[in-house]
């Protein structure tokens, strides 16, 4: 499953929360049964699975039923922290990687423009900070993950946490613009100290 949301604290670092889970684009290339049955576990719970550039058309209705998607405003949770707002994108590209089937009735926005949306409606809403999840659905696109993250520049959010990249955060820092990038890769919790 995709990453947890991590909430950025007053000091700089970023601690990992189990408040939301964003959908990566492993979860979306199987059964989408087993998909929808873990969104509604998780929902159950009080975790919502965000793609916040994900929307749904005909027999994909029912994922965006249990995915806070590109319809629904950006999540805001409340924390020791303060109040922060988490969403969530991937590549449109991952699309062309997962079975027909499986992606049968999705379609992924922009994802810096979703990002961008998020941040500003999430921080309307009141979050002090935002947390985003970025999954560029190829290990080989760094510069697709640092396109991102530049075209935010200082309207991105606070924290932009990137799937599957390795090696990014210094050669990265210096082009990003006051958005701090979390690199980690599958399995691995990473954790991201203000300068």
């Amino acid at each position: 499953t995709g990453s947890g949301a991590p909430a950025a604290s007053p000091s700089g670092s970023v601690t990992v929360s189990s408040r939301a889970l964003s959908v990566g684009h492993r979860d979306l290339a199987g059964p989408r049964a087993s998909l929808l049955a873990t969104a509604r576990a998780l929902a159950a719970r009080g975790i919502p699975f965000v793609l916040s550039n994900l929307a749904c058309e005909g027999s994909a209705q029912p994922l965006c039923a249990v995915v806070r998607d590109a319809a629904q405003p950006p999540l805001v949770v409340d924390t020791p922290e303060g109040r922060v707002g988490f969403v969530s994108a991937m590549a449109p590209s991952a699309l062309t990687f997962i079975a027909r089937d499986r992606a049968e009735g999705l379609s992924l926005s922009d994802p810096a423009a979703a990002i961008l949306s998020g941040t500003a409606l999430a921080r309307a809403a009141g979050a002090q900070h935002v947390v985003a999840v970025y999954d560029p659905a190829r290990e080989d696109t760094v510069r697709d993950a640092l396109s991102i993250a530049v075209r935010m520049g200082s309207r991105g959010p606070d924290v932009l946490v990137l799937h599957r990249v390795s090696d990014l955060i210094e050669s990265a820092r210096s082009a990003v613009g006051g958005t701090r990038l979390v690199a980690a890769r599958p399995g691995e919790v990473a954790v991201a100290h203000g300068e």
